[in-house]
């Protein structure tokens, strides 16, 4: 007679879980009819596993060389089998797959060691000053190859920032320009407000720091850099901070979206320059 046991510890999950471990499907089948039974005789076995007999062999032999399995062989008779106690089972599988997993992990220590460290500025780029600030827009905006997104507009850089992406457009006719519009109109968008309750901040803000997206696609939510370019503020000259790590571009496109989604609620869109 087959031992029955709860819903929430059925045989099938236990199959299952011999399974996750690595071991073979029909072997699995084979152990759990093997150990939940009250018969040791391979017809019996395979009756229970719901296995055709001539394969239930093959899964016991591969069963007995795992030792997962032994065997009783009795001159005259039909050899006899017997389930190793599972937990020992359970020991030896999930001993493999640690050992599987090591070894992926030294491949990938040995590998890291061979692999080039990225500089700062792959992932980040600063500008500050001016120059260094029109510098760092005019490659920005060099290397765009599909669009712009802009959501922020500093209105003493709305000169400079759309005089470049105009000659950006002269070299790449592909290049589309978006900006927020209501109206029909080109809207100048204020930035989030209580961001912080200082007064350097609260200056800023009245100032407004461009923001823009380079390369946006517009149906998978990807793209290639953020760009917030800050004026100046009392003591402290532009900044350009331009970002292409791969987090802060998964970050950029929430902040796209969500700062998109209220917009569109006033009635914003999305309109070609």
């Amino acid at each position: 007679m087959v031992n029955t046991s709860s819903h929430s510890y059925s045989k099938e999950n236990a199959i299952n879980a011999l399974i996750a471990l690595n071991l073979p499907k029909w072997e699995a089948k084979t152990y759990v009819a093997l150990y939940g039974s009250d018969t040791s005789l391979a017809s019996d076995i395979a009756r229970v596993a719901n296995i055709a007999q001539p394969k239930i062999y093959g899964y016991l032999n591969s069963l007995v060389e795992k030792t997962f399995v032994t065997r009783q062989i009795k001159e005259g008779s039909p050899d006899t089998f017997t389930a190793v106690p599972y937990d020992i089972v359970l020991d030896s599988l999930k001993s493999q797959v640690l050992m599987k997993a090591d070894s992926a992990a030294k491949y990938f220590e040995e590998t890291k060691r061979f692999q080039r460290t990225r500089n700062v500025e792959d992932l980040f780029s600063y500008f500050e000053g001016e120059k260094a600030v029109y510098a760092g827009l005019k490659g920005v905006i060099e290397n765009i190859q599909k669009n712009v997104i802009i959501l922020l507009l500093n209105p003493a850089e709305e000169a400079m920032i759309m005089g470049l992406l105009e000659d950006r457009k002269k070299t790449s006719t592909n290049l589309v320009i978006y900006q927020l519009a209501a109206n029909g109109k080109v809207k100048k968008i204020p930035p989030i407000k209580k961001l912080l309750n200082t007064e350097g901040f609260k200056e800023l803000l009245v100032k407004r720091p461009s923001m823009f997206f380079t390369d946006v696609d517009l149906t998978e939510a990807t793209g290639s850099s953020l760009n917030i370019s800050f004026p100046s503020l009392e003591d402290f000259p532009p900044a350009l901070i331009n970002i292409k790590h791969p987090i802060a571009l998964h970050f950029q496109i929430q902040l796209y979206n969500s700062i998109y989604a209220s917009l569109h609620s006033l009635g914003l869109e999305l309109v070609e320059k």
